[in-house]
């Protein structure tokens, strides 16, 4: 899945549960709001680092320094 696809995925994935949440009876309602806060916080790491040049995990310095320093 591309990132566009993948993310209006998801946000369509919190609409119907958002959606669900405010139709159910009020002992179910609570498990609904759970469920989509939990989709939410994965729509927000996806924003955060999902992506082409989002995040970089290089655990030595010295690769990451010549990669992003140029002056060197």
């Amino acid at each position: 899945m591309s990132d566009k696809s993948r993310r209006s995925f998801l946000l369509g994935i919190i609409i119907i549960l958002i959606f669900c949440s405010f139709a159910t009876f009020e002992p179910y309602r609570y498990m609904w709001i759970f469920l989509s806060i939990c989709v939410s916080v994965m729509l927000i790491i996806d924003i955060m680092f999902f992506g082409p040049d989002k995040f970089i995990y290089d655990p030595f310095y010295s690769n990451w320094e010549k990669t992003h320093i140029k002056d060197l």
